[in-house]
Formats: structure tokens, C-alpha cells, sequence
């Protein structure tokens, strides 16, 4: 079966993916977060960050599948914006206004609305995530981990980047938009060969951004290849036999994307976890409230009170019912509004009123 059939399909697993991937994340932070270190790691990687590289596979396959679909690159940047910027914006203010103050209260720090102002702007811009920690005061002075409200949303400004990437360059002729992005992913894989031969497994402080960015752009270069690629079983034995070679040789982060990607994505063919985000997918609320959720639970003592595995669970079961109401109350209605005022009938009639 192609790509283009076995994901075609309503009843396919990649929301399940997707939010198995977050709830991978949170148990991965919480080593850092309970003063324990980065964690294990893994072919020169944190448990955390492969969870990363996961999503970027997936996002890379259905962010091109949506441009391909979009009406025009306006309705496609539209639909992006309101499926990030809304659920963000709510978290941010979350943070700033009622996690962080509750934050000093639990401990002996202290509250500055000024650097809980700073602190949203920050973020919200995305390109102020990649500039450094922007503290609340000194809100997390208590906490064993790192002094960061929100340390994951560093990756949204590169998932950002690979949208703007497919979407200008699918204004390209059909032909030209596979070749461009073939080109570019095979920049990104040299780039990263290059590191790893240069900086060692881990490929030096790129590796954590080239990885991710080249995986998804393998998941791209699948969807645009979605009807001549085949998913079998054999095919993902070569693409984990690949995996493990590039392992054992110390160049798993060089050559992991297109086949990480591939098994992704031939695991979220399978319908067995369909019914997971078929109504409310809450993965990137578990993603964006996750890290602030598990701050919290630290500065509250939750930490020195169960064992690791304990802080873990606790900690997703507290940001669930988050993200939950963030895709209920924000996210979803976001989108319907963007779907219903954005309709071309609609748009005609703003047109003549």
C-alpha cells in the first residue's frame, strides 16, 4: 500500500503518535526538572529531544499535505497561525500572570509583572526564544531544575521556519516544489554529516536544531512522494536495519531522518490508535503546558515527596486536563472561526457588505 493510501485514511495513528511523543517529553524533563541532569541519552541525544525529532517527522508529512490542500499560501499561513498563536498566547499569559505569582508564593522567590510582561513578549515572538532565558523575577529561585518557565517553546520557532520554507516554496510549479525541497533536505543532511564528522555524535550545538529540521524535511519529501512510496514491512526492516548500522557507527544523528521518518510514519498507518485526537487532540497543549506544569509541581515539593517515576506520572496527569481545555476552549474554536469567516461564500459577502 502507498503512503498516499494508508494515510489517506481517517483511521490512522498519528495523533496517537503525536501524543505519545508530548507525554514522552514531559517524563523526559522530569530529570532535568527535579535536579537529576539532562537525563538518559541516547546516539548523542536526550530522551526529550528524539521526542522532538519525532514530532518534526510528522509535522513535516502533514504541514506539506495541508499546503497541498490550501486554496492559496494566504489560507495556508492563515490555518497555521490559528492552530499555534491562539493555545500560545492563553499559555503565555497563564504562566505569566497565575502560574508564575502562585510560583513565588509556594516558594521565596519573587514577582515582577514587568519581567512577566517581558517574559510574554518574549516568547510570543518566537525569534526571542532563541536569545536566552527571559526570568519572571526570581519566581523559580526554589526549583532543583533549570530557572526557565517554559523551555520547550525554543523548538516552535524552527517548526515555524520549516512552515514559512513549504509554504513559499509550494508557489513553486508542482515539479520544481519536489526538487526544491529534495534539494533542501539533502543541504540538511550534508550540513549535518559535516558536524557529526566535525563535533562527534552529537554533531556540536547545531545538532539539536539540524536533526529535527532535516527530519522533517525527510517527512515532506514523503508526502510529496507520497504516491510512489510503498509501506511494508520489509522496507521498514532496511530503514531500522539503517537506523542501527548508523548506531553502531556513531552517525545515527547524520543519517537518522529519512528513515525515522519512514517508520513514523509506518507506524501511524496503523489504525490501532485511531480513536486518540480523532475528537480532541491535546498533544500540543500537553507540549506547550508540560514544562510550567512540572515547575510548579517542583516548587509545590512534589519532587522530594515520590520517586522519579512518581513526578513523571503526576506531572502528565496535571497538564492533561490543560491541554484539554486548551483544545477545547481556544484551539478548536480558533480554527472553526478561521474555517467558518475564512470560507470563500463568507469572504464574498464581507466582499459586497
Amino acid at each position: 500500500m502507498t503512503l498516499e493510501n494508508a494515510l489517506g485514511a481517517t483511521r490512522n495513528s498519528l495523533n496517537g503518535m503525536r501524543l505519545i511523543l508530548a507525554v514522552w517529553v514531559i517524563v523526559a524533563h522530569s530529570w532535568w526538572l527535579t535536579g537529576l541532569g539532562p537525563g538518559p541519552a541516547v546516539a548523542g541525544g536526550q530522551l526529550g529531544s528524539w521526542a522532538v525529532v519525532g514530532f518534526f517527522g510528522i509535522s513535516g508529512y502533514l504541514i506539506t499535505l495541508s499546503r497541498l490542500r490550501s486554496r492559496n499560501v494566504a489560507a495556508f499561513f492563515r490555518a497555521r497561525f490559528l492552530r499555534i498563536v491562539p493555545g500560545l498566547v492563553v499559555c503565555l499569559m497563564l504562566i505569566a500572570f497565575v502560574m508564575a505569582p502562585i510560583g513565588a508564593f509556594l516558594g521565596s522567590g519573587t514577582y515582577s509583572t514587568f519581567d512577566a510582561t517581558a517574559f510574554v513578549a518574549n516568547n510570543l515572538s518566537l525569534i526571542g526564544t532563541q536569545l536566552g532565558n527571559v526570568p519572571i523575577g526570581s519566581t523559580l529561585a526554589d526549583v532543583p531544575g533549570a530557572d526557565e518557565w517554559n523551555s520547550p517553546l525554543w523548538t516552535l520557532f524552527w517548526e515555524v521556519l520549516c512552515y514559512a520554507l513549504v509554504g513559499s516554496l509550494a508557489l513553486l510549479k508542482p515539479e520544481l516544489f519536489r526538487v526544491a525541497i529534495a534539494i533542501f533536505f539533502g543541504l540538511a543532511m550534508g550540513t549535518l554529516v559535516f558536524q557529526v564528522m566535525a563535533q562527534g555524535p552529537t554533531a556540536g550545538p547545531w545538532g539539536k536544531i539540524l536533526c529535527p529540521t532535516a527530519t522533517f524535511l525527510a517527512g515532506s519529501v514523503l508526502c510529496l512522494f507520497r504516491s510512489r512510496v510503498f509501506l511494508r514491512g520489509d522496507i521498514a526492516m532496511v530503514a531500522a536495519a539503517l537506523l542501527a548500522l548508523s548506531y553502531s557507527a556513531d552517525f545515527f544523528i547524520a543519517f537518522c531522518p529519512l528513515p525515522l521518518a519512514y517508520l513514523i510514519l509506518w507506524f501511524g498507518s496503523s489504525p490501532a490508535l485511531h480513536r486518540i485526537g480523532s475528537r480532541y487532540d491535546i498533544s500540543y497543549g500537553m507540549y506547550i503546558y508540560g514544562w510550567p506544569v512540572q515547575q510548579l509541581l517542583a516548587l509545590a515539593g512534589v519532587d522530594a515527596l515520590v520517586p522519579l517515576g512518581g513526578f513523571a506520572v503526576f506531572s502528565v496527569l496535571a497538564t492533561a486536563p490543560l491541554a484539554w481545555l486548551s483544545c477545547v476552549l481556544i484551539e478548536g474554536p480558533a480554527q472553526r472561526f478561521g474555517r467558518r469567516v475564512f470560507t470563500p461564500r463568507f469572504a464574498s459577502a464581507l466582499a459586497l457588505a
